[in-house]
């Protein structure tokens, strides 16, 4: 279990009262994974992404459509 602190505590009243998140995350908009380019059969072949449904996706799972 992870500790959870005053700046946790912070961050989630910021996102209740609307504010976006304060972090860079580790996907870049849009997602440079075509939807249904790459089919696969488990994450190695998706070059760092993920096997969804049989297709590759970026590591946030997400695609773009063509």
């Amino acid at each position: 279990m992870m500790p959870i602190d005053f700046k946790d505590i912070s961050d989630s009243v910021r996102a209740f009262l609307g504010d976006g998140y304060p972090y860079e995350g580790p996907c870049t908009c849009p997602s440079s994974v075509i939807c249904g380019a790459t089919a696969c059969q488990n994450d190695l072949s998706c070059n760092g992404g993920v096997c969804y449904e049989g297709f590759c996706r970026d590591i946030c799972v997400r695609c773009t459509q063509p």
